[in-house]
């Protein structure tokens, strides 16, 4: 989440703990991915070139877990900044992900998170 101009530690880690934990990557493979999705964003701007791929590979269950993956990365540090909820907003449009679904996945991500209000 480069967006708001950080990549802190605290998105670094839970990008990390997302990739092991929902698709059962090592540690090692789990950075190396990271690194080259770092690489890879660095050199482009746009995001067609990745919706298009998962458009193209996952059906709208698997799409509403990539918005939830990343709800979890954006409230990482704690806090949502305004640029990244924009852009997770972009992004659930250009994937099909309805504004219903992105909003039960920010649910679910705060209540895990421990952010939610009551």
């Amino acid at each position: 989440m480069v967006v708001d101009g950080r990549f802190d530690e605290h998105e670094r880690a839970a990008i990390l703990r997302v990739l092991q934990q929902r698709f059962g990557l090592s540690p090692a493979d789990a950075a190396a991915l990271l690194q080259a999705a770092v690489e890879r964003v660095e050199s482009s701007a746009h995001l067609f070139r990745f919706t298009t791929t998962i458009n193209g590979r996952l059906n709208v269950e698997r799409k509403i877990e990539v918005i939830e993956m990343l709800w979890e990365v954006a409230f990482a540090d704690g806090v949502l900044d305004p640029l990244e909820d924009s852009l997770l907003r972009r992004v659930a449009g250009l994937i099909d992900v309805g504004d219903h679904d992105r909003g039960e996945a920010k649910r679910r991500v705060l209540h895990r998170l421990g952010l939610a209000t009551a």
